[in-house]
C-alpha cells in the first residue's frame, strides 16, 4: 500500500466531505468527542491534497458514484432533518467509502499501515470510553456513533495483519 495503489483523488474528496460533515454535525450537537472527527477531517483533507498533487485522479467507480449519492443525500437530510440525520448518513457513507481500503488490507495485510490502523483503533476506543456516561441508556448518537463505528473499522483493519503475523 506504500505505492498508493487503489487510493484516488475522487474517493478521498468524497471521504473528506463526509468526515467534515461528521465533524461539523458532531460539534453542533454538542457531542462529547468532536476532536476525533475533526482530526479525521483534517487528515482526509491533507490526503486529498497529496493525491491531487500526485495527479492520482481516476474515473468515477460504482462505489464512488454510490458514495457521491450518499453525500448528496446527507446534505439534503442535513438541510431538511438536521444535524443528527446528517451525522448518521455521513457515518454510513464513510463506512461504505472505506470498503476498498478494507479490501486492500485483507489482500495484502503485511503491507497495510499497522501502526496507523492501531492508532486509529486506540484513539477511537479512548474517545468512545471518555464520551460521558458509560451506562448504555445514556448513550447518544452524537457521543458514540462516529467513534463506535470507527472502533469496528479499526478492528477490521488490524485483524488481517495480526492474523498473518501470529497465526501464519
Amino acid at each position: 500500500m506504500e505505492d498508493g495503489k487503489g487510493l484516488s483523488f475522487t474517493s478521498f474528496v468524497l471521504w473528506t466531505i463526509l468526515t467534515w460533515i461528521s465533524c461539523i454535525t458532531t460539534k453542533r450537537q454538542g457531542g462529547a468527542t468532536p476532536a476525533v472527527p475533526r482530526t479525521y477531517a483534517i487528515g482526509a483533507t491533507v490526503m486529498t491534497i497529496v493525491l491531487a498533487c500526485k495527479h492520482r485522479y481516476s474515473t468515477l467507480t460504482t462505489l464512488d458514484g454510490t458514495t457521491a449519492a450518499l453525500v448528496v443525500l446527507c446534505l439534503i437530510l442535513w438541510v431538511i432533518k438536521g444535524d443528527k440525520w446528517a451525522l448518521i448518513i455521513s457515518v454510513i457513507a464513510s463506512s461504505i467509502a472505506g470498503i476498498p481500503y478494507i479490501v486492500m488490507t485483507y489482500t495484502a495485510p503485511l503491507d497495510s499501515p499497522f501502526l496507523v490502523n492501531t492508532g486509529f483503533l486506540i484513539a477511537n476506543s479512548i474517545a468512545f470510553i471518555s464520551a460521558g456516561e458509560l451506562s448504555i441508556r445514556k448513550w447518544t448518537v452524537e457521543d458514540r456513533l462516529f467513534t463506535g463505528v470507527s472502533i469496528l473499522t479499526g478492528v477490521v483493519m488490524i485483524f488481517p495483519w495480526v492474523w498473518c503475523v501470529y497465526f501464519n
